[in-house]
Formats: C-alpha cells, sequence, structure tokens
C-alpha cells in the first residue's frame, strides 16, 4: 500500500493507525503547494485530482481518500490490532466521532483558529461560535468525576482482598488523568462547569443504589459490576486522547500533554479490569 501524507496535516492520522496496528507501507511525502510527489517529483492530482491528503492507494490499485474512511479501512485490514468497533451502535459511535473530529474540530475550528492569516477577530468569533463543541471536554470531566469516585469505592471496599492492589493503583491513575483533562481545559482556557461537575458526582451516588443480590453490604456482583462500571468509564477516556491525538496541526496548548503515554495507560487499565471482572465472574458464578 501506498500513502500519500504532507507533514503537519491531518494524514498523520493514518500512519498513526498504521504504527499503532503494526503494519506498513510506503509513505510518500507530497507537497501541499506544489502538489508534487518529493520521492519522484510527479503530479499527485494524476492520483488524487484534488491534490489532497490523505490518499491511500491499496495493493490493487485501488485509490481511497478522506481520514474517516482510510481510517475505517486500516482498521478491518489489520483487525488483530483492534483499532476499530464491532459491528452495530460501537460501529455507529465509531463514525460519529470521526465525523465530529473531521468536521466540527478540525475544519469548523481548528482551522480558522490557527491560520496565521486570518483576518482580525477570527478567533474570537470562531471560540464564541464553537464554544459548544469544546464543551464536550466538560463531559469529560463529568464522566472522570464519575471515574474517580466509583474507583475510590472499589478500592475501599476491596482493601482486604486480592483485588485491592490493582484497585488502589487504578484509584490513584484515574485520578491523575483526571488532572490531566483539567490541566488540558486550563491550556485552552475553558471554564469548569462546575454543575456538570457535581451532577458526575451525584451520578456516582446514586449508582450505589443498585440490586446486587444483597438488601445492604457488599456482594460479589457489586464487584463485577463495579469493574464493568470502570472499564466503560475508561473506554470514554481512551476516545478522548486518540481524538486529542489526531487534530492536526497539533494545538501548541497540547506541546506539553504526552497525550501517547496517556492513550497507553488506558489501554492498560483496561486490559487489568477485564482480568479483574473474568476473576470475579469465576468466582460470584462458581
Amino acid at each position: 500500500m501506498e500513502l500519500y501524507f504532507s507533514p503537519l496535516a491531518c494524514s498523520m492520522a493514518t500512519r498513526i493507525a498504521f504504527y499503532e496496528a503494526g503494519g506498513s507501507a510506503a509513505y510518500l511525502e507530497v507537497d501541499p503547494k506544489t502538489k508534487t510527489v518529493l520521492k519522484d517529483g510527479s503530479d499527485f492530482r494524476n492520483v488524487n485530482p484534488l491534490g489532497l491528503v490523505p490518499t491511500l492507494r491499496t495493493d490493487d490499485g485501488v485509490v481511497l481518500t478522506e481520514n474517516a474512511a482510510i481510517l475505517q479501512y486500516v482498521a478491518e485490514r489489520l483487525p488483530q490490532a483492534r483499532l476499530s468497533a464491532a459491528d452495530g451502535l460501537e460501529r455507529s459511535r465509531l463514525q460519529q466521532w470521526l465525523c465530529f473530529i473531521g468536521t466540527e474540530l478540525h475544519k469548523g475550528l481548528f482551522i480558522p483558529l490557527f491560520d496565521q492569516k486570518a483576518p482580525d477577530g477570527t478567533r474570537a468569533h470562531t471560540l464564541e461560535k464553537y464554544e459548544s463543541r469544546l464543551q464536550y471536554l466538560n463531559d469529560h470531566l463529568a464522566g472522570a468525576t464519575v471515574g474517580r469516585e466509583l474507583s475510590r469505592r472499589a478500592a475501599a471496599s476491596n482493601r482486604d482482598t486480592s483485588y485491592g492492589p490493582f484497585l488502589d493503583d487504578l484509584a490513584r491513575e484515574v485520578q491523575e488523568d483526571r488532572e490531566s483533562l483539567l490541566a488540558i481545559m486550563r491550556a485552552f482556557g475553558i471554564r469548569v462547569d462546575r454543575l456538570k461537575v457535581a451532577g458526575g458526582w451525584g451520578a456516582e451516588k446514586l449508582g450505589r443504589l443498585k440490586l446486587n443480590g444483597r438488601l445492604r453490604g457488599y456482594s460479589p456482583l457489586s464487584r463485577i459490576v463495579e469493574l464493568e462500571a470502570l472499564a466503560l468509564g475508561v473506554r470514554g477516556k481512551l476516545a478522548l486522547w486518540r481524538t486529542l491525538q489526531t487534530l492536526e496541526p497539533a494545538p501548541a496548548q497540547l506541546a506539553s500533554v504526552d497525550l501517547a503515554q496517556l492513550a497507553a495507560r488506558a489501554e492498560g487499565q483496561l486490559t487489568g479490569l477485564e482480568e479483574q471482572r473474568l476473576r470475579a465472574v469465576t468466582e460470584a458464578f462458581a
């Protein structure tokens, strides 16, 4: 396969996907101004008449364009990497995020926001117009608050069990991840929605009123439900880190944030949670 790309363009997302999946392709750099392929000086528009990257030419000679299509193609070609979602609602959610990033964030927000030739007042107008798009960070903060409270409760309930060490470490990491999200929001100048955060805190407390096989106290079913809820929260967090990774050009506000490390830690948390969940299921239904 041949991937046509330009530095500091959204084609970086496809390269990241190849690297993450352990795949390979011939990476051919395109000059965005002259539309020439630097390797051989050929006219890139003979491959893609629009002259836009990313463009992928498959081993069969088929040409694919647009990040959303190419990313899903790479994920399907390399299923062992589990980059994509399964069919059904999860797949629709994946397409939802790809469209949101490509239209609402990339084209609608970040291109005018970081255009050095934009007229005076453009940046202020763009931030005002697209403030609601940035509010999704506050939604994730509310979710992070739920995750923090739930991880603390799970750790406390299992402190004297073999699950305790893992859950203690997880609670600490969840808190650190929440602090990272707050730092990102401060860097972008996004105000914390106190009501939304308080709602997340309250939602976790109400979540304790669940059926777990006992009228009072902690049961083996409680542990399973908590581990599954924590895994759901970590998946949302991982989606956020990956969303921010795909922003091209990378905003200066993210220069000090190691998004790759945050994503890798979330993946490790998911692996650990699944191991603990399977063990808890075995013990609860033995």
